[in-house]
């Protein structure tokens, strides 16, 4: 576990979004994030669905796209690669997810955990405002 701890506090400090947050700051937002690797065509969110997490492509790429039902097509608003951050509907105080994010091959996100980030973000104005402009 502490191996994997530590993996997951090395790719959050070397984002830019979390680069301005503490020593401290950085182990708890690790304790509230996590990375998943993912196959090609999985689903990282579907629109719609209730939204917990805003998500940073560590590896691969996550097509964004607009709501349609499988057996339609749909249309792609956006293409994330490696370091773009996405799902900000949760950042943002949606309850649900605006568009759908599907891995367009093998990769890994980390997803971060909205509610406990927003916290950490109001405890620190200065940190909360350095990533809003990131965001």
């Amino acid at each position: 576990m502490e191996d994997k701890m530590s993996g997951v506090t090395k790719m959050i400090k070397g984002h830019d979004l979390f680069r301005s947050l503490s020593f401290e700051e950085v182990e708890r937002l690790a304790n509230f994030s996590g990375s998943k690797s993912m196959e090609e065509g999985e689903y990282v969110f579907r629109c719609g669905k209730p939204c917990s997490h805003f998500f940073v492509v560590l590896e691969g790429k996550v097509n964004l796209k607009l709501p349609s039902s499988d057996s339609e097509s749909s249309l792609v608003v956006g293409r994330m690669e490696k370091g773009d951050i996405f799902g900000f509907s949760a950042l943002l105080g949606s309850e649900r997810y605006t568009t759908t994010a599907q891995c367009t091959g093998p990769g890994t996100v980390l997803a971060v955990e909205v509610k406990p980030f927003r916290k950490l973000l109001d405890e620190n104005s200065s940190v909360g405002l350095r990533a809003m402009s990131v965001v």
